[in-house]
């Protein structure tokens, strides 16, 4: 199980958020995610362990350790007619930070549950020709000689 509540200013600026994993042997674990890149409808996070009830050592999945993790948005939740489930993939924890957050594939289905990834555009066009038009007019309005 892999919850992920995660967010960022444009072009992954303050990531925020948090992570939770539990696997079905007992190893539970979760933390602050520390980076965020998002491309199209997948996101590469990288999570800081802070809360451990039960570590993986082994694995890295230890209190202070860094973790890169993935998901992929594939549409609607299993069972709804989605044409394919969403994706994920987590990877050992390390002790350093790693340098970024790639978005790389994940190749493990969810069997229930939903992933929403999205990424607002840095501009808005309709909203940017408005604006022009708006810009335009006061410039106008004013006699402005570059208008």
């Amino acid at each position: 199980m892999l919850h992920v509540n995660a967010q960022s200013g444009a072009g992954g600026v303050d990531p925020r958020g948090h992570f939770w994993i539990r696997y079905p042997s007992g190893v539970e674990f979760g933390g602050q995610i520390v980076c965020l890149t998002v491309t199209l409808n997948q996101a590469g996070l990288t999570g800081h362990i802070e809360k451990v009830k039960t570590a993986n050592p082994g694995l890295g999945f230890v209190s202070g350790n860094y973790l890169n993790i993935e998901v992929a948005d594939n549409g609607p939740p299993p069972g709804t007619g989605a044409p394919a489930p969403d994706l994920v993939n987590f990877h050992p924890g390390q002790p350093g930070q790693p340098s970024s957050c790639p978005v790389d594939s994940p190749d493990l289905p969810l069997s229930q549950g939903n992933y929403v990834v999205h990424d607002k555009p840095v501009t808005d066009l309709a909203g940017m020709l408005g604006l022009d038009q708006f810009i335009a007019q006061i410039e106008s309005a004013a006699n402005d000689p570059y208008g």
